[in-house]
């Protein structure tokens, strides 16, 4: 693993390469969520309508795989990893060992012996030892350390006493890792500002859809965009069909990469107002 800084701002923006094996990747870049290592609402044979360089790395939570089977190079050699259980050989997997909807953090139940989630499975105290078991039997190409993550409102002892659980976790995992590198924030949440989309703006114009005939956004080169329209989309809709999720989900991953792409840009270009530079270019977009 490789990291290259290619340009840098005047201030703390950086765009690079980061070189996983024989992938690299440019940085600032997107991690897709999914669910077991596969993308929510994006099926497997629309996932390369994205665009293949800005979407090919995926976060997944190992506590998804608490509740079935996973790839374990112990048992059976044959599996070497995530990357051959799903067939996804060419993107990097990024294991976080939180996600925001299904593997949730409970402080209450954490204590000095490992970190407590609520999982698909029921609440389970996830300890470095198993946590790392996981690790090494997925093999993803980054991985984040457990962290005991408290509230804001905490008190200052427990904010102390988090810190050092944590501190205390990482150097066990580390211990524990079969490689030699561990990242802790390499996280969407994390970007600055905390950067998110939805689908704010298409239930607020979507009632004035159901005879538009036209795509979500008009010039969108989306796999969406090109083939429906958003009276179908509606359609869709009401009568509560997946597909419509899909559909959305396509579009807005396909410009939150674009986001990402006009962010590489103005740290190449050295803009000096980078942050007007990054709303002017997310004008466009559909959030």
């Amino acid at each position: 693993m490789k990291f290259v800084v290619k340009a840098v701002t005047g201030g703390r923006a950086r765009a690079g390469m980061l070189h996983l094996g024989p992938n690299p990747f440019e940085t600032p870049d997107l991690l897709l969520s999914t669910r077991k290592g596969l993308p929510i609402f994006i099926s497997l044979d629309l996932l390369p309508c994205l665009p293949r360089s800005d979407s090919r790395l995926l976060q997944f939570s190992p506590l998804h795989f608490l509740d079935g089977p996973c790839p374990n190079s112990k048992n059976d050699i044959k599996y070497w990893g995530l990357h051959q259980m799903l067939g996804l050989h060419e993107y990097g997997f990024v294991a976080v060992a939180r996600d925001s909807v299904r593997s949730l953090p409970k402080f209450d139940g954490t204590n000095k012996f490992g970190a407590s989630f609520e999982t698909p499975c029921g609440r389970r105290l996830v300890k470095p030892v198993g946590y790392m078991e996981m690790i090494s039997s997925m093999r993803p190409n980054l991985w984040t350390t457990l962290a005991d993550k408290v509230h804001a409102w905490v008190s200052d002892e427990r904010n102390k006493t988090s810190m050092d659980r944590t501190v205390k976790w990482l150097d066990e995992c580390i211990t524990l890792s079969p490689v030699n590198y561990c990242f802790l924030a390499l996280l969407t949440q994390n970007m600055w500002q905390n950067l998110s989309v939805g689908l704010g703006r298409f239930i607020k114009d979507i009632r004035l859809s159901r005879k538009d005939k036209t795509p979500i956004v008009q010039g969108c080169s989306c796999y969406t965009c090109q083939n429906h329209t958003k009276a179908y989309i509606n359609h869709l809709l009401n009568v509560h069909e997946m597909l419509a999720q899909i559909l959305l989900e396509i579009h807005n991953t396909y410009h939150y990469l674009g986001f990402f792409r006009s962010i590489k840009y103005a740290i190449k270009a050295n803009s000096k107002n980078f942050r007007t530079y990054l709303f002017r270019a997310g004008d466009h977009l559909a959030f």
